[in-house]
């Protein structure tokens, strides 16, 4: 009798799937941001293409590791999740703190 298995409520799934969705979102941007070409700039209006490049000329390393880091463990931690490992509270964690080293530079950013 001790072996009955518990039902997952249904929270858990609902919390899961947004945020899994909500990473892989983080990820598609980070995939942009490290993909952004000549012509994708070009077809943006003057000032924002000047702000982009100024910004993407800005960027240093460490802060896009983070980035990486922070959206490649998010998502990976959110399909642990629902895959109900343990470990995915350990890769959050990862994430997190990724977040927090990239927030330095986001938050400490002033445009020339």
């Amino acid at each position: 009798m001790t072996n009955e298995s518990q039902k997952i409520p249904t929270w858990f799934w609902v919390i899961g799937i947004i945020l899994l969705i909500w990473n892989l979102m983080g990820l598609a941007s980070f995939f942009h941001h490290m993909t952004v070409t000549e012509e994708t700039l070009q077809a943006l209006p003057e000032k924002e293409r000047a702000l982009q490049l100024e910004i993407l000329a800005d960027y240093p390393l460490w802060a896009e590791i983070a980035y990486g880091l922070a959206v490649i463990a998010g998502s990976l931690a959110g399909i642990l999740l629902l895959m109900k490992k343990k470990i995915a509270k350990q890769v959050f964690i990862l994430s997190l703190i990724a977040v927090f080293v990239q927030m330095v530079h986001t938050l400490s950013y002033i445009p020339r």
